[in-house]
């Protein structure tokens, strides 16, 4: 792809059962092609690429799945690599709306609900992926944040957010 802007690895959840073929694969987001590739870290071969929304930012890890934020178009390309081991036309993906554009994006350790910072809007986004049925649902937001950009969450659950806007970093348990 072109334009690389993001890299995440399985290899932290791949002790998953279930989910262990999944330590090997690195997935990079490619801003200038609107894609993702997914690479096998092992034998450093392309497993394949494939197409997100329009300008992709960043990326998240999830259980058997992959979401990418798609600053450019104000979605998320969710993609289910469950099967991936079939080869990458066994991937199914589908596309999550948003009122603003995403930039950063975290899964919940736990389960597969995802957490989207929305800059533009001031607010995160909590949505609750269905990996079964491709579909999603929204749980909840956290607003009056100035420019939220990136998040991450620990092993506790407790959600940390860059305030870009006020050059700061909030906690929530």
């Amino acid at each position: 792809g072109h334009g690389p802007v993001a890299i995440a690895s399985f290899s932290s959840i791949s002790d998953v059962p279930g989910l262990q073929y999944l330590k090997d694969i690195i997935c990079v987001v490619n801003q200038g092609s609107n894609n993702i590739t997914i690479i096998n870290s092992s034998s450093l071969s392309i497993i394949g690429s494939i197409e997100v929304g329009k300008m992709p930012v960043s990326i998240a890890l999830g259980y058997g799945l992959i979401a990418v934020s798609n600053y450019g178009s104000d979605n998320i390309t969710v993609i289910n690599v469950v099967n991936i081991q079939n080869g990458i036309d066994w991937v199914k993906k589908f596309s999550i709306p948003l009122s603003g554009s995403p930039t950063g994006l975290v899964f919940n350790p736990y389960s597969n609900d995802l957490f989207v910072s929305l800059s533009n809007e001031h607010e995160i986004e909590e949505i609750s992926v269905n990996v079964n049925s491709n579909s999603y649902s929204l749980i909840g937001y956290l607003n009056s944040m100035a420019s939220p950009m990136g998040i991450a969450m620990d092993q506790n659950g407790w959600l940390y957010v860059a305030n870009s806007g006020s050059s700061t970093i909030s906690v929530y348990i």
